[in-house]
């Protein structure tokens, strides 16, 4: 299982799609299941991968509707899948992991939570239904951690190394890639954004966790030092995630940061030079357009719109955290303090008064991409992973 494909928005669906098809060379035959939209097949092939469709969990009845849909479609499997892995994990997958494993005993469950601060196993327990949650996370054959924190977790829980694996993101190299003066220049006419201005872009629908109305506001007194300075916020606002279905929880929180962005531009008067760009197809057009990448969001598993960011050879401002030390090496990117809004102030300072350092870390970061989250990279690792995880050696290769 894992998030939404187009039209949706999620990350985590575009980077398993992305892992899916070089899983087959170790022994992996993946199909991945996601919600359906409108006019979709319930079965169909995308880039080569099989994708099952199951209907969006609407109401109560729909969020019950789901799991069992699931474990309909897992009976009527032949051969039936030796393993089910759950991306991200709450109360619908938690419900799905229950009746898997005491309707399928030959199947094995994997886990791969989504971010640690969401459904971590501390975190899960502080929600409604929070035992139950992390009773069915903890009970999994096998777990896969993004990050440090969630390795720590993981083992504050009680759980034994030999249940736990370390996974990580791959990054499509070809499609995200440095982008040339003259290709920024025509990028930045097709976008309608000033030729000669200096760009940051954050990328992630709005919401309260990707701290996108904090990084409006620590940029304001920067905008008004440099009048060239413009700042994209790409992805999802309320009304795209409105229209795609999402909860209304999830709508109002986008909308609050939506307001509060909106807010921030009209009191400091850079609101003209701040953007709120939306739900797109495509990212790489505005990353290949801009000059820095912003991130502040720590509740992440690994964040797929750095990686992305810093395989266009992007200068990345990142918080200096734990949860990124893996992903993100001091040498190949601009850290700050994390909610410290002169750290971060000096951090784009920084790219800004030394092009040539930001751009020699910005290659630095490309470098670093390209040896550890090229997809064949990921694929290999992660198939190890899954070895680890469940305690069972895979089937040889689907040829």
């Amino acid at each position: 299982m894992t998030g939404d494909l187009p039209p949706g928005f999620s990350g985590a669906a575009r980077n398993d799609l992305l892992l899916a098809r070089e899983l087959g060379e170790h022994g992996l035959r993946p199909t991945l299941v996601s919600h359906r939209f409108p006019g979709q097949e319930r079965r169909s092939e995308v880039d080569g991968v099989d994708v099952l469709r199951l209907a969006r969990p609407v109401g109560r009845l729909g969020k019950l509707r789901y799991p069992l849909e699931l474990v309909a479609r897992l009976a009527a499997e032949r051969p039936r899948p030796e393993v089910v892995r759950f991306r991200g994990f709450g109360l619908r997958r938690a419900v799905c992991a229950m009746l898997c494993r005491r309707l399928f005993p030959g199947v094995r469950i994997v886990a791969q939570p989504a971010c640690f601060g969401v459904d971590d196993p501390a975190s899960l327990a502080a929600t409604r239904w929070g035992d139950f949650k992390r009773r069915q996370l903890l009970a999994a054959h096998g777990l896969l951690a993004m990050n440090r924190e969630m390795e720590a977790a993981f083992e504050e829980a009680g759980v034994p190394a030999r249940r736990v694996a370390t996974v990580r993101n791959a990054v499509d190299l070809e499609r995200f890639s440095p982008t040339g003066t003259e290709r920024r220049r025509t990028l930045r006419r097709q976008l309608d954004l000033p030729t000669e201005a200096r760009i940051g872009v954050t990328v992630g629908g709005l919401s309260k966790r990707k701290e996108q109305a904090w990084m409006t506001a620590a940029m304001a007194p920067i905008m008004h030092e440099d009048p060239r300075l413009h700042l994209l916020h790409v992805g999802p606002r309320a009304g795209d995630l409105e229209s795609l279905g999402a909860s209304s929880a999830r709508v109002a929180d986008a909308r609050r940061v939506e307001r509060r962005i909106d807010e921030i531009g009209a009191s400091s008067g850079i609101g003209a030079r701040v953007r709120l760009v939306g739900l797109v197809a495509d990212v790489m057009p505005f990353l290949g357009a801009a000059d820095f990448f912003l991130q502040a969001g720590t509740k992440e598993g690994e964040a797929n719109a750095v990686n992305e960011a810093m395989a266009c050879a992007l200068p990345c401002v990142v918080p200096r955290e734990v949860i990124f030390a893996r992903q993100v090496p001091e040498s190949a990117s601009f850290g700050f303090r994390t909610v410290d809004e002169g750290s971060f102030q000096a951090a784009v300072r920084e790219i800004l008064g030394h092009p040539d350092e930001a751009r020699a870390v910005g290659l630095e970061a490309r470098r670093h991409v390209e040896e550890t989250r090229a997809p064949a990279v990921v694929a290999r690792e992660y198939a190890a992973a899954l070895v680890t995880a469940i305690g069972r050696e895979l089937p040889p290769p689907v040829r």
